[in-house]
């Protein structure tokens, strides 16, 4: 083969390879040798479709929790002596349940109270601090969010769908998963001067009480009912043998 031949040739191929290392995308404009057939220049390509670049590790959404404890591991049941009423978190029910402790060999599944077990496991994590989110759907459903600036559940209308796990059915499980030493606090009336009558409860006399609420401020012993006291606040008491 001469050398003008092969230079062709090769001059041929490295279009071939060329074409091979671009994107897969339709030949616009290409001038080709009239008796030969070889491209006497490059090919014009129509842009390419953007090519996205898929992440490896993508960042989890900022309503999804992680448990910073295993909450899959059995309750240790083991007999050690002692009998001791502890909480552990079901993973089937998706709830925390008593179990009795025997005082030994325990695992990370083991919380002194329901509260406790629900801040570790339920995968609140920091769901307390997300802010309310109603969501993009336009339903009307009545739910509660914790307010971290002032430590208070308070109510929201909920669209249905979306949002974040700042969402509790009721104000009981907003305060028991957010602020479970709630029934320690002492009642406050707050700085305004309007009289409504809340319930608020007494952690030594361990029963709830009426007291009048000046309507803003004070804090999250304040209940609108004596039932929602009691719901929130007789569960919390010591589990005694």
């Amino acid at each position: 083969m001469n050398g003008p031949m092969l230079l062709l040739l090769l001059l041929a191929l490295s279009f071939v390879v060329a074409d091979e290392e671009k994107p897969k995308s339709r030949i616009r404009r290409q001038v080709m040798h009239p008796f030969l057939m070889y491209p006497m220049t490059p090919p014009v390509y129509d842009p390419p479709p953007p090519y996205i670049v898929p992440l490896v590790h993508p960042i989890p959404p900022h309503h999804m929790c992680m448990p910073k404890r295993d909450c899959t591991a059995a309750p240790d049941i083991q007999e050690c002596g002692q009998s001791i009423a502890r909480w552990f978190w079901n993973p089937v029910t998706s709830k925390c349940e008593l179990f009795i402790y025997g005082g030994c060999s325990t695992n990370s599944n083991n919380f002194a109270t329901e509260q406790e077990c629900l801040r570790h496991c339920a995968g609140q994590c920091n769901r307390c601090q997300l802010p309310m989110d109603i969501g993009p759907c336009r339903a009307s459903m009545r739910r509660w969010y914790y307010d971290s600036s002032s430590s208070q559940c308070k109510p929201f209308i909920y669209g249905g769908c979306g949002g974040n796990s700042n969402n509790f059915m009721s104000n009981e499980d907003c305060l028991r998963a957010c602020n479970p030493t709630v029934c320690t606090l002492t009642a406050e009336a707050g700085p305004c001067n309007a009289y409504i009558p809340r319930w608020a409860y007494n952690f030594l006399l361990g029963r709830c009480y009426m007291f009048v609420y000046g309507g803003c401020g004070g804090n999250a012993n304040n209940f609108e009912t004596q039932s929602e006291c009691e719901k929130v606040c007789n569960s919390t008491r010591p589990f005694i043998l």
